[in-house]
């Protein structure tokens, strides 16, 4: 399981020209705050909490996993 593969992840933003996954590009996490705290949560100074970027094989074991459908 990555980011790669989880419905909260928008993978369109890291594939090429091609239609190919990128490893080396980033996009944001579509997660939105619950109890439950994502592996990309960004902490900042009197915010509150927000999902951050993440490359599309990271988020191994992430708890806001959610496959795609």
């Amino acid at each position: 399981m990555a980011c790669r593969d989880c419905a909260l992840y928008d993978v369109e933003r890291v594939k090429d020209k091609a239609g190919r996954i990128r490893k080396d590009r980033v996009t944001r996490c579509n997660w939105i705050s619950t109890e439950v705290y994502p592996m990309s949560l960004g902490y900042g100074f009197n915010v509150r909490p927000s999902a951050t970027f993440m490359e599309p094989n990271g988020g191994e074991g992430c708890p806001c996993f959610k496959p795609k459908e």
